[in-house]
Formats: C-alpha cells, sequence, structure tokens
C-alpha cells in the first residue's frame, strides 16, 4: 500500500486553513463598517426629516400671521380675538424655534433666521424670548 498520510495530502493542495479565518473576519469588519454607515445615514435622514417637519409648520404660522395683518388692515384695528390669535402663533413659532435649535442643525441660514424671528418677536412685543 502506497497510500500518503492525509495530512500531506491537505497541504498539498496549497489551500492554507488560517487564511479562510482571516478572508472570514475582514468579511465582518467591512459588513460592521457598512452597518455602522447606515445606521449614521438613518439618523441623519429622521433629522432632517424632523427639521423639514418644523419647517413645514413654520411655513404654516407664517402665513398665519401674513392672514392675521390683512385681516388686521381689513378690520383698521387690532380686537382682542386677534391679540389671543397672535399671541398663539407666537408661542408656537417660539416653541418650534427652541426645538429647530436643539435639532443642532447645522444650516446656517436656519440659525440666522431663528435669531431674526427673536429680534423681531424681542421688538414687537417689548419681552424677551
Amino acid at each position: 500500500m502506497n497510500d500518503a498520510p492525509l495530512t500531506t495530502t491537505v497541504s498539498s493542495t496549497g489551500f492554507r486553513p488560517w487564511f479562510g479565518w482571516v478572508f472570514f473576519g475582514i468579511t465582518l469588519i467591512v459588513a460592521a463598517g457598512v452597518a455602522v454607515v447606515i445606521d449614521r445615514l438613518r439618523e441623519s435622514v429622521d433629522a432632517c426629516r424632523r427639521v423639514q417637519l418644523e419647517l413645514t409648520a413654520l411655513d404654516s404660522a407664517a402665513h398665519g400671521l401674513s392672514a392675521l395683518e390683512w385681516e388686521t388692515i381689513h378690520r383698521g384695528k387690532l380686537d382682542e380675538e386677534s391679540s389671543e390669535r397672535l399671541a398663539a402663533l407666537q408661542a408656537d413659532i417660539s416653541e418650534r424655534l427652541n426645538r429647530l435649535g436643539r435639532a443642532e442643525s447645522d444650516l446656517p441660514r436656519l440659525e440666522a433666521f431663528t435669531q431674526s424671528y427673536r429680534t423681531y418677536l424681542r421688538w414687537s412685543t417689548g419681552s424677551s424670548c
């Protein structure tokens, strides 16, 4: 019998057993990196959606302020009901701007708008935000 030992047969194929483990380890590292990147992208998209929702609500409140302004001009005076609506709109806008400030947005235009609106509120109501 001229059979070669099993160990020499495996090693004669040229396949190194550790190569498979190295490849498997590299694959796991790449997969983990991709998972981290996808998770961070998801968080960024969620933050952008929250900012977009707040901006949409602010746009709606701005239209409400504009309508109230035209209504006041048409009537020629600011009555009690209009004053209450104005106060409610200002409170809503201030609350939304505060939430936007906490959104950790790096949008310089948003920050400039927030500062401008707060200045407007201080000027128009005589109070500080």
